[in-house]
């Protein structure tokens, strides 16, 4: 049986097509406990879990790392700053929102993180996909806003305060 060797760029899409349906599933999870626990508590508890599963690779990798002190306070600025309070602010508006219209806008994340690294970090966006991106965002786009297109009155449908 033959092996098929995939390029780097093409096993990052793959991974980030992996990662967009993986947190599209999520929300479909996370939405039905928010009707028992506040969005903070639930936060509390899935670190807490993720605390617990890591702990085996904490206490091995741990001896190998050379100057502690400096890396685990960076790491732990980085991961309250870019993790929690980002997923606090998630989860919050997830409380106010349906599941579908947040796994909607959730799923451009990867859109938005191809422009920004284009814009921000200079990498090249070839014309494929630019292209896969503007089909992306315009499916998006009419995904998000398919109720008005029918006639259905935007209080009644819609939530745009999550």
């Amino acid at each position: 049986m033959k092996t098929v060797k995939l390029s780097k760029r093409t096993q990052a899409h793959l991974f980030l097509l992996l990662n967009t349906v993986l947190w599209g599933a999520s929300f479909i999870i996370i939405k039905p406990s928010l009707e028992y626990t506040t969005a903070y508590r639930f936060l509390l508890y899935r670190y807490a879990l993720a605390g617990f599963f890591s702990l085996p690779f904490l206490v091995y990798y741990w001896p190998k790392v050379k100057k502690k002190s400096q890396h685990v306070f960076r790491i732990t600025g980085i991961e309250l700053i870019g993790t929690t309070f980002a997923l606090a602010l998630l989860y919050a508006g997830l409380d106010r929102t349906s599941a579908i219209e947040a796994s909607l806008l959730n799923n451009t994340l990867p859109i938005f993180v191809a422009l920004g690294g284009w814009w921000l970090l200079r990498e090249k966006i070839q014309r494929h996909e630019l292209v896969g991106l503007s089909i992306a965002f315009m499916g998006a786009l009419l995904l998000t806003f398919f109720p008005l297109f029918g006639g259905v009155p935007l209080t009644n449908s819609i939530s745009l305060w999550g």
